[in-house]
């Protein structure tokens, strides 16, 4: 019987865990980091980091950065992608 318990426990603590990755973006930022809803139900893009993206990134991720936006975070989005190009600038002139 004690087996069983665990068994179940065991389980019920495995599905509660893919509910929350399939609903929800855990998303590191450059100070902090986020749990915001996903528009729908996947396993895509549970994890993600944010830290060296660049523009073209939130682009490419557009349900992250929706996800973000619709949650009040938009700052977590402006101030990563305006580092990168403010990095990107900094880099071109040091070339020159």
């Amino acid at each position: 019987m004690r087996k069983l318990i665990g068994l179940i426990s065991t389980l019920a603590v495995g599905a509660g865990l893919c509910l929350f990755a399939l609903n929800y973006h855990i998303v590191r930022g450059q100070d902090d980091t986020v749990v915001v809803p996903k528009s729908d139900m996947t396993f895509k893009n549970t994890y993600v980091d944010i830290r060296d993206w660049s523009p073209v990134d939130f682009t490419e991720h557009a349900d992250v950065t929706k996800a973000l936006i619709e949650n009040g975070h938009q700052a977590l989005v402006s101030e990563q992608a305006g580092r990168s190009v403010i990095d990107a600038l900094g880099d071109f002139f040091k070339d020159e």
